[in-house]
Order: C-alpha cells, then sequence, then structure tokens
C-alpha cells in the first residue's frame, strides 16, 4: 500500500524483516494526517471519476480530461512539494470549471 496507515492496524507499519516499525511510524494513529490522507484521496477519486467518465456540470474536452488524471496522480505523491500544489490545482481546476459552466442568474418577473 502507498499509505500503510490506512489499513490502521499495527503489522501494516511493522517491517517484516527486523520487526521494527518503518521509518515515520510510530504504532500510533495520526487522526489529523489520517483525515488529511482521506481527503486527498477523496479529491482525486473526484478527479478520477469525472475524468473517466468525460463529465462535470457538463462534458470535459480531451484536455481537461488528461488534466485531472495527472492532477490526481500528484495528489497521491508523498512529498508535500508535490501533493500541495497538486491538491491547489484539482481545487482551481474544479471551481474553474463550476465557474466557466455555471447558468446565469434569472431576472424577470413573475
Amino acid at each position: 500500500a502507498l499509505y500503510p496507515e490506512l489499513l490502521l492496524i499495527d503489522k501494516a507499519v511493522i517491517d517484516p524483516n527486523s520487526g521494527q516499525f518503518l521509518a515515520g511510524y510510530d504504532g500510533s494513529i495520526d487522526v489529523g494526517w489520517l483525515a488529511l490522507l482521506i481527503a486527498r484521496l477523496a479529491l482525486a477519486l473526484y478527479l478520477v471519476s469525472s475524468a473517466l467518465s468525460a463529465y462535470d456540470f457538463k462534458a470535459l474536452g480531451m484536455a481537461e480530461i488528461a488534466l485531472r488524471l495527472i492532477i490526481a496522480v500528484l495528489i497521491l505523491f508523498y512529498p508535500l512539494e508535490i501533493y500541495g500544489p497538486a491538491i491547489a490545482a484539482g481545487l482551481a481546476l474544479i471551481w474553474f470549471h463550476i465557474f466557466k459552466n455555471r447558468k446565469p442568474a434569472q431576472t424577470g418577473t413573475a
């Protein structure tokens, strides 16, 4: 697993050869990190599912589909220097798509 902490068991973060915890793990559950990880996964899944269906509020073009898939992969990378800007880019892409395809406000009399 890319993120063994998702398994929520000690054996997932123990090196089978040495019996010691993997680097960066101590056997406890960091709720904040786990929440951030789940949010990242949710954003990546949203981008992938909308890209594979080629639809999000309106039909997506090939360039936006490719961009969504690339950003989704980058969101799953480990270093903050990669997934931080990828999260910002993913949220900006979603916002731009919604803003571009929103319906104008209805004005008129009833």
